[in-house]
């Protein structure tokens, strides 16, 4: 089945005209030529522009909202990551976004490892992940055995792949990342009678109180 661009107007603003504002701080501090793929409307290269002084390409899916970008970011490309091919120089960025967009990919492995190329040494990429192990979403299923795709969320119905904190660690120890950093973000707290027992546990439940990750891994 291929991509539908129509359907650029019926998806929720969320998915193209967000900001980002709380993934700015995992950009490291020299980076000053970025790419971001899936850049959406260009909200998040803007910021990045606007707090950072850099040079920031996007690569995003939906022309639309790549045509909302021609005045907020440097170059943009319009195209497929896993599909299409983008004519740019190698050894070039200094790091790499992913804002959500590797859960919506058939082999975010194989792309992760061809952006390698586009890197500078020592470069990174970065990427928020939603956690399938989310507290509120194991309820769901455990409670109420429900399995339900929405329209934006976590259980986005065009969400392909799922992933734990663990499984994000090892996709970027496959792909021959290093220094990886995995941070969670969007907090919820336990009820009393689960944080007693995640204690006894050891904290090994702790990771199920965040609906994303954030991850900064550097090219090996």
């Amino acid at each position: 089945m291929g991509i539908d661009y129509d359907k650029y107007d019926d998806l929720p603003k969320a998915y193209h005209g967000q900001q980002r504002h709380e993934m700015l701080r995992f950009i490291p501090e020299n980076a000053k030529i970025i790419l971001d793929i899936g850049c959406g409307e260009g909200g998040f290269g803007e910021l990045i522009k606007r707090q950072r002084d850099a040079e920031v390409w996007g690569i995003e899916l939906f022309p639309k909202a790549a045509e909302k970008t021609l005045t907020k970011l440097d170059r943009i490309f319009v195209g497929n990551i896993e599909k299409d091919q983008f004519e740019m120089p190698e050894q070039y960025f200094d790091c790499i976004v992913f804002n959500d967009v590797l859960e919506h990919l058939y082999y975010p492995w194989e792309v992760l490892k061809r952006v390698k190329k586009l890197l500078k040494k020592n470069g990174y990429v970065m990427e928020s992940i939603p956690n399938i192990r989310y507290y509120e979403q194991i309820k769901k299923y455990i409670l109420k055995g429900d399995w339900d795709y929405e329209n934006s969320g976590l259980m986005d119905r065009t969400h392909i792949r799922f992933f734990t904190a663990n499984s994000m660690r090892k996709m970027f120890e496959q792909c021959e990342y290093r220094d990886i950093i995995i941070e969670g973000i969007k907090y919820v707290k336990f009820p009393w009678k689960l944080n007693v027992f995640n204690k006894l546990l050891g904290n090994r439940l702790d990771d199920m109180r965040h609906i994303q990750f954030a991850c900064l891994a550097k090219k090996n």
